[in-house]
């Protein structure tokens, strides 16, 4: 049966689901000599972003003949279905699809490029079954230690985290974020204080240590106002003035009562 396989999977798309009926051929016959798309007419559909019709035709040329154009040709393709799609759970699906049907794309920059939140969608649809939160956290690790090169995931990540675990568990993406250059975007993120709040109410241990990291860090004048501003609000018998004030007092940020509570809470002489 010709091509039935990877047609079947474009057709599941939104993409081309109202295009099936004008695009699906009378039978399974074997191409004749008129039907057969050379190198040239895939050329042409690229040229004019023909890309249905392409994903139809492309395997026309034979297995033998598949060389380093056909293979950026198929490339191209694939970055442009998987843009197409609006939803991350199609383009998640699509991708896969697509790589099962073209191996040569499993190592695609280009159309990794293009969909950098399908394996997101995949780890939120982990997350969404509650049962697997520390597999699916692990996986979201995995995925982003393997695209070292993407500035952009970590925060994706991290964000991912904020909405389905305990806050300080993004604390780990935050900081891979910072470690990759993203200083001012990342600590401008709209939920990173929660996260290092959550992370200093911790006991001592390695997660409190990540939160103390970023706070007394390169992220200090965004977090400041905040991480101080907790102190009234938290006990200065428990956890957070004792991960905080450590910090709070190297960067004189205290004065009055609670620069003397902290003094105490740490040990240290009023000064």
């Amino acid at each position: 049966m010709r091509h039935n396989r990877l047609f079947q999977i474009i057709c599941s798309t939104s993409l081309l689901l109202s295009l099936y009926s004008t695009l699906v051929r009378a039978d399974d016959s074997p191409p004749t000599s008129n039907t057969v798309y050379s190198m040239e007419d895939l050329r042409a559909l690229v040229k004019s972003e023909s890309w249905t019709e392409l994903v139809k035709n492309i395997k026309d040329v034979p297995p033998a003949k598949r060389d380093a154009e056909w293979n950026a040709i198929a490339e191209k393709m694939a970055v442009a279905l998987v843009s197409s799609e609006s939803s991350a759970e199609r383009r998640a699906g699509l991708t896969r699809d697509l790589i099962r049907e073209f191996p040569h794309l499993k190592n695609s920059k280009p159309l990794a490029a293009a969909a950098p939140s399908n394996a997101l969608a995949d780890i939120e649809a982990c997350f969404a079954q509650k049962y697997a939160t520390e597999t699916c956290y692990e996986d979201l690790q995995k995925i982003v230690i393997g695209d070292a090169k993407n500035k952009e995931l970590p925060l994706a990540a991290a964000a991912l985290v904020m909405r389905n675990m305990t806050h300080w568990a993004a604390l780990y993406f935050y900081q891979k974020a910072l470690d990759r250059g993203l200083g001012q975007k990342a600590c401008t993120h709209e939920r990173l204080a929660e996260a290092v709040i959550s992370g200093l109410s911790l006991p001592a241990g390695a997660d409190r240590a990540a939160a103390q990291k970023i706070a007394g860090g390169e992220c200090w004048p965004q977090l400041k106002e905040k991480l101080t501003g907790q102190l009234g609000k938290e006990s200065s018998e428990g956890y957070f003035w004792e991960a905080f004030c450590p910090t709070a007092l190297k960067k004189k940020a205290l004065t009055g009562l609670k620069q003397k509570s902290c003094q105490k809470r740490s040990g240290k002489s009023p000064s």
